[in-house]
């Protein structure tokens, strides 16, 4: 399994507990976010409530349950959101650096390092939930490395980046999974939902970008499997 398939499955749960927590806030709050948005910046909780979400929540049992959508669950899952973004480039990059690095203690202390500012930003933005918060992120701390090392104890050997052509698949490649990392962040990790709408042309470009750019360096990669297998043949 490859870090990019995880990275997708975390922004997945992301955005599942963006409309469970639509759905707490229509249900449980009347749709008010004042309760949360009061101890945060601007620029937080736009909500998207339209009659699809409004139909959604009314039929979701027990909507008081969903009450850890609020900010806890994001806390756990943003680092491993980030840490698996970064890993997932230095593979496009040079698998067997990624594999050297993504299995040693520096990704140990780049868990540790993101945590760090991250529960200082919790701290300086303290409010009810912030201990949680922080608890629950010293968590993700503590379970994000061992999973990004074993997915690269499972990952096999493959190319590096080494010619023009797949520097530039690569640079591309980076470009969108940027915007995409970026629209997450927007949409989902700010509880900002009703912004989808107007990032979803530019995440749309940005996948077909990706999958573009993919398929692009694939041929470039065909060849040198190909020298190797020359060089081992008889002559």
């Amino acid at each position: 399994m490859c870090p990019e398939v995880v990275l997708g499955f975390v922004a997945a749960l992301v955005y599942v507990n963006q409309v469970l927590f639509t759905v707490y806030v229509l249900r449980v709050h009347d749709g008010d976010v004042a309760f949360v948005a009061r101890y945060l910046p601007e620029g937080w909780f736009a909500l998207a409530d339209g009659p699809a979400m409004r139909a959604l929540a009314e039929r979701v049992p027990g909507p008081e349950l969903l009450a850890p959508s609020v900010l806890r669950v994001q806390a756990f899952l943003e680092l491993p959101l980030v840490l698996l973004a970064y890993v997932t480039v230095l593979r496009w990059l040079d698998r067997g650096l990624y594999r050297r690095v993504a299995g040693s203690w520096v990704v140990w202390a780049a868990s540790l390092s993101y945590t760090f500012v991250f529960c200082v930003v919790e701290w300086d933005l303290r409010n009810p939930y912030t201990t949680e918060d922080i608890v629950i992120r010293v968590c993700a701390a503590v379970v994000t490395p061992p999973l990004v090392q074993w997915l690269a104890r499972r990952d096999r050997g493959g190319p590096r980046v080494s010619s023009l052509a797949q520097m530039l698949a690569f640079a591309v490649s980076v470009w969108a999974l940027g915007h995409l990392v970026l629209t997450v962040y927007d949409t989902a990790l700010l509880y900002n939902l009703a912004h989808l709408g107007g990032r979803l042309p530019g995440a749309v470009v940005a996948a077909v970008a990706l999958v573009a750019s993919a398929r692009a360096a694939a041929p470039c990669r065909t060849p040198r499997r190909e020298s190797a297998r020359r060089a081992t043949s008889p002559k």
